[in-house]
């Protein structure tokens, strides 16, 4: 499952490619795609989840202005328990 469903959504409807948003950030492909799906990275001390704020601001301003940043960094769905 995807940590970001709204901005993989808006990725398809934009045209922006996760090459797109690594190239922007200076990460890897398998990085962003690991921040995509919400997957932890093993080899640093602290376990951080998805894209932090400034990844976020830097990604909605270049890519998405029309886009609200709350919602294309919602990942309510994903913390959801049953």
């Amino acid at each position: 499952t995807m940590l970001y469903p709204n901005l993989v959504k808006a990725m398809k409807d934009e045209g922006v490619t996760k090459t797109d948003i690594a190239n922007l950030l200076g990460l890897h492909f398998n990085t962003v795609t690991a921040k995509l799906e919400g997957e932890t990275s093993s080899s640093k001390a602290v376990y951080q989840v998805g894209f932090t704020l400034i990844e976020a601001v830097m990604i909605k301003n270049i890519f998405f202005r029309r886009y609200d940043l709350a919602w294309l960094f919602d990942f309510s769905e994903h913390t959801k328990t049953a």
